[in-house]
Protein backbone atom coordinates (compact mmCIF):
# COMPACT_ATOMS: atom_id res chain seq x y z
CA UNK A 1 0.00 0.00 0.00
CA UNK A 2 1.14 3.01 -1.33
CA UNK A 3 -0.13 6.31 0.79
CA UNK A 4 2.37 9.70 0.74
CA UNK A 5 -0.16 10.62 3.31
CA UNK A 6 0.46 7.83 5.95
CA UNK A 7 4.17 8.50 4.92
CA UNK A 8 3.84 12.04 6.00
CA UNK A 9 1.87 11.06 9.23
CA UNK A 10 4.26 8.14 9.71
CA UNK A 11 7.77 10.90 8.99
CA UNK A 12 5.98 13.19 11.70
CA UNK A 13 5.12 10.57 14.68
CA UNK A 14 9.11 9.68 14.47
CA UNK A 15 9.88 13.59 15.04
CA UNK A 16 7.13 13.67 17.72
CA UNK A 17 8.89 10.34 19.22
CA UNK A 18 11.88 11.74 19.19
CA UNK A 19 11.00 14.90 21.19
CA UNK A 20 8.76 13.28 23.50
CA UNK A 21 12.18 10.97 24.37
CA UNK A 22 13.79 14.26 25.03
CA UNK A 23 10.89 15.88 26.71
CA UNK A 24 11.04 13.06 28.95
CA UNK A 25 14.51 12.80 29.33
CA UNK A 26 14.72 16.35 30.26
CA UNK A 27 11.94 15.73 32.84
CA UNK A 28 13.98 12.66 34.43
CA UNK A 29 17.34 14.89 35.16
CA UNK A 30 15.24 17.63 36.14
CA UNK A 31 14.85 15.12 38.99
CA UNK A 32 18.24 14.75 39.53
CA UNK A 33 20.26 18.26 38.38
CA UNK A 34 19.24 21.78 39.18
CA UNK A 35 20.87 22.73 35.44
CA UNK A 36 18.10 20.42 33.75
CA UNK A 37 15.08 21.38 36.36
CA UNK A 38 15.86 25.10 35.02
CA UNK A 39 15.84 23.82 31.44
CA UNK A 40 12.14 21.59 32.14
CA UNK A 41 10.87 24.75 33.82
CA UNK A 42 11.54 27.03 30.89
CA UNK A 43 9.92 24.59 28.69
CA UNK A 44 7.06 24.16 30.94
CA UNK A 45 6.53 27.61 30.74
CA UNK A 46 7.01 27.80 27.02
CA UNK A 47 4.74 24.95 26.20
CA UNK A 48 1.84 25.67 28.89
CA UNK A 49 0.32 27.96 27.16
CA UNK A 50 -0.05 26.78 24.39
CA UNK A 51 -0.96 22.99 25.15
CA UNK A 52 -4.47 23.80 24.21
CA UNK A 53 -4.02 24.60 20.65
CA UNK A 54 -1.69 21.61 20.06
CA UNK A 55 -3.58 18.80 21.75
CA UNK A 56 -6.67 20.13 19.53
CA UNK A 57 -4.69 20.13 16.36
CA UNK A 58 -3.26 16.53 17.68
CA UNK A 59 -6.27 15.29 17.97
CA UNK A 60 -7.60 16.92 14.77
CA UNK A 61 -4.66 15.21 12.45
CA UNK A 62 -5.39 11.58 14.41
CA UNK A 63 -9.03 11.77 13.68
CA UNK A 64 -8.07 12.76 9.94
CA UNK A 65 -5.41 10.35 10.05
CA UNK A 66 -7.64 7.69 10.90
CA UNK A 67 -10.66 8.21 8.43
CA UNK A 68 -8.13 8.94 5.74
CA UNK A 69 -6.85 5.63 6.71
CA UNK A 70 -10.53 3.57 6.36
CA UNK A 71 -11.98 5.39 4.21
CA UNK A 72 -9.93 6.23 1.86
CA UNK A 73 -7.00 3.90 1.81
CA UNK A 74 -9.86 0.82 2.52
CA UNK A 75 -7.44 -0.39 5.59
CA UNK A 76 -10.31 -1.97 8.00
CA UNK A 77 -10.04 -1.03 11.77
CA UNK A 78 -9.29 -4.10 13.96
CA UNK A 79 -11.29 -4.09 17.53
CA UNK A 80 -8.15 -2.52 19.05
CA UNK A 81 -8.25 0.16 16.27
CA UNK A 82 -11.76 0.71 17.17
CA UNK A 83 -10.98 1.27 21.34
CA UNK A 84 -8.45 3.83 20.16
CA UNK A 85 -11.13 5.31 18.27
CA UNK A 86 -13.07 5.74 21.05
CA UNK A 87 -10.54 6.94 22.99
CA UNK A 88 -9.79 9.65 20.51
CA UNK A 89 -12.64 10.87 18.42
CA UNK A 90 -14.66 12.57 21.18
CA UNK A 91 -11.58 14.21 21.83
CA UNK A 92 -11.82 16.55 18.64
CA UNK A 93 -15.02 17.99 20.37
CA UNK A 94 -14.18 18.16 23.68
CA UNK A 95 -10.77 20.19 22.82
CA UNK A 96 -12.27 22.15 20.20
CA UNK A 97 -14.86 22.92 22.35
CA UNK A 98 -12.65 23.31 25.29
CA UNK A 99 -10.30 25.72 22.68
CA UNK A 100 -13.17 28.01 22.47
CA UNK A 101 -13.53 28.69 25.75
CA UNK A 102 -10.28 29.52 26.45
CA UNK A 103 -10.72 26.31 29.01
CA UNK A 104 -7.84 24.47 30.59
CA UNK A 105 -9.52 22.16 33.06
CA UNK A 106 -10.52 20.02 30.27
CA UNK A 107 -7.33 18.01 30.81
CA UNK A 108 -9.09 16.86 33.89
CA UNK A 109 -11.44 15.14 31.95
CA UNK A 110 -9.40 14.26 28.86
CA UNK A 111 -6.26 12.45 30.72
CA UNK A 112 -8.79 9.46 31.78
CA UNK A 113 -9.24 9.12 27.69
CA UNK A 114 -5.66 9.77 26.63
CA UNK A 115 -4.71 7.12 29.54
CA UNK A 116 -6.96 4.51 27.83
CA UNK A 117 -5.62 5.18 24.74
CA UNK A 118 -2.15 4.82 25.25
CA UNK A 119 -2.77 1.11 26.56
CA UNK A 120 -4.82 0.21 23.78
CA UNK A 121 -2.57 1.42 21.42
CA UNK A 122 0.41 0.04 23.40
CA UNK A 123 -1.02 -3.32 23.26
CA UNK A 124 -1.81 -3.69 20.24
CA UNK A 125 1.98 -2.34 19.24
CA UNK A 126 2.95 -5.19 21.67
CA UNK A 127 0.90 -7.56 19.57
CA UNK A 128 2.52 -6.36 16.52
CA UNK A 129 5.86 -6.74 17.31
CA UNK A 130 5.65 -9.75 19.14
CA UNK A 131 2.49 -11.49 18.16
CA UNK A 132 1.79 -12.76 21.56
CA UNK A 133 -1.30 -12.07 22.42
CA UNK A 134 -2.89 -11.68 26.25
CA UNK A 135 -6.24 -12.32 24.80
CA UNK A 136 -7.25 -13.20 21.13
CA UNK A 137 -7.93 -10.04 19.02
CA UNK A 138 -9.40 -11.97 15.54
CA UNK A 139 -13.71 -11.80 16.37
CA UNK A 140 -16.69 -11.38 13.83
CA UNK A 141 -14.82 -10.81 11.24
CA UNK A 142 -13.17 -8.12 12.22
CA UNK A 143 -9.16 -8.07 10.58
CA UNK A 144 -6.29 -9.31 12.98
CA UNK A 145 -4.93 -6.77 15.47
CA UNK A 146 -1.34 -7.68 14.42
CA UNK A 147 -1.95 -6.70 10.56
CA UNK A 148 0.28 -4.33 9.74
CA UNK A 149 -0.84 -2.42 6.94
CA UNK A 150 1.87 0.21 7.33
CA UNK A 151 5.58 -0.30 8.42
CA UNK A 152 7.60 2.51 7.69
CA UNK A 153 11.09 2.98 9.14
CA UNK A 154 10.89 -0.80 10.44
CA UNK A 155 9.09 0.58 13.76
CA UNK A 156 6.46 2.89 12.94
CA UNK A 157 3.25 1.33 12.05
CA UNK A 158 -0.89 2.76 12.69
CA UNK A 159 -0.99 1.43 16.57
CA UNK A 160 2.76 3.12 16.91
CA UNK A 161 0.91 6.50 15.05
CA UNK A 162 -1.77 6.32 17.54
CA UNK A 163 0.25 5.50 20.85
CA UNK A 164 2.55 8.73 20.37
CA UNK A 165 -0.29 10.86 20.01
CA UNK A 166 -2.25 9.27 23.44
CA UNK A 167 1.45 9.65 24.93
CA UNK A 168 1.70 13.76 24.01
CA UNK A 169 -1.97 13.52 24.78
CA UNK A 170 -1.24 12.40 28.45
CA UNK A 171 2.05 14.62 28.87
CA UNK A 172 0.23 17.57 27.91
CA UNK A 173 -2.46 16.93 30.80
CA UNK A 174 0.11 15.66 33.25
CA UNK A 175 1.96 18.99 32.34
CA UNK A 176 -1.58 21.09 32.61
CA UNK A 177 -2.28 19.79 36.27
CA UNK A 178 1.35 20.73 37.23
CA UNK A 179 0.95 23.63 39.83
CA UNK A 180 3.26 26.44 40.01
CA UNK A 181 6.51 25.83 42.38
CA UNK A 182 5.73 28.33 45.39
CA UNK A 183 9.63 28.25 45.72
CA UNK A 184 10.35 29.34 42.11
Amino acid sequence: MNSDFLYILSILTVLGAVLLIIIGGLYLFSLFSKAAKKRYEWFVKLIKPRLLLFSFLLVLISFVGSMYSSEVAGLEPCRLCWYQRMAMFPLVIIFLTALIRRDNKVFRYSLPLSMVGVLFAGYQYYLQLTFNPLSPCVVGGLVSCTEKYIFYFGFVTIPFMSLIAFLYLTVFGLISLKRKNKSS
